[in-house]
């Protein structure tokens, strides 16, 4: 077993001290009683002396004890500080598991949701065409109602116009889109409310699945009164960032009021 050096040290020095004053003490009695005219000197006075020697000794006793006391406490103050120091140790590498634990859960749940999107997208039922290209369908079935209702002039406000078109089209696609846009809508949340530190990267991931009539179709979707999260997230996340505008209604049928564009922040386009 290894001794600990400052505790040896303090022992060592405690024996020097205790082994002077008993050399001393040795001295003064045994030696300086020899040039003492005992016939002259009252034994008072030699018991005196001894009393003064032993006072002596025991308040270097009392000196030794209030040093090694105080070398104690340093001690244990140190030995309180390493505690504490592993303490936080433990609990920062707790800290990092919990992190590595919410990331992992969130990737997880992440992918899961993305395969179920990618899942709805290809597996769209087929009208004039199947999966994915289904979408430019949809997308093309905005543009005759757009072009009559503009037509017509019975809509003054723009935002109304896309709001009316979209809604009596909308009625006419598959309930499966539904479960697409909200897909969408989910994965998008999913990066919101997690607490991961890089949340664009996993937005830029869905952002790349993404193909150009799905984008130019929730362009128009999230217009929609009751799809406002839906479309704070999309701006959120610059979702847009990669739309074709020249392909927006208002540039290809016409505009009236506001340009589509202008419907959203910057942002959604990632300026």
């Amino acid at each position: 077993m290894s001794r600990d050096p400052r505790a040896w040290e303090k022992w060592r020095l405690t024996a020097t001290v205790l082994i002077c004053v008993a050399v001393a003490f040795v001295a003064l009695v045994f030696v300086g009683v020899r040039w003492i005219d005992l016939s002259s000197v009252k034994y008072g006075n030699a018991f005196t002396g001894v009393a003064a020697l032993f006072s002596a000794l025991a308040f270097a006793v009392f000196l030794i004890a209030l040093w090694l006391q105080k070398e104690e406490l340093a001690l244990q103050r140190k030995e309180l500080e390493q505690t504490r120091a592993e303490l936080k140790g433990q609990k920062e590498q707790l800290e990092a598991q919990n992190r590595t634990l919410t990331q992992q859960r969130f990737e997880n749940t992440f992918f899961q949701l993305l395969s179920l999107y990618e899942k709805t997208a290809q597996t769209m039922p087929p009208h004039i065409a199947m999966g994915r290209l289904s979408f430019q369908q949809h997308f093309q079935s905005l543009g005759g109602p757009y072009t009559d209702t503009l037509k017509r002039g019975n809509i003054a406000d723009g935002e109304r116009l896309i709001e009316t078109v979209y809604g009596e089209v909308a009625k006419n696609f598959p309930h499966e889109l539904a479960g697409y846009f909200n897909s969408v809508n989910q994965l998008l949340k999913l990066v919101e409310t997690s607490s991961v530190e890089d949340q664009s990267f996993y937005a830029e991931i869905l952002r790349a699945q993404l193909s150009k009539y799905e984008l130019l179709l929730l362009f128009y979707h999230c217009l929609i009164p009751e799809n406002k999260k839906f479309k704070s997230r999309i701006e959120k996340f610059a979702v847009f960032r990669y739309l074709h505008q020249h392909e927006l209604l208002d540039r290809k049928h016409g505009l009236i009021g506001t340009p589509h564009k202008k419907l959203y922040l910057d942002s959604a386009f990632g300026h």
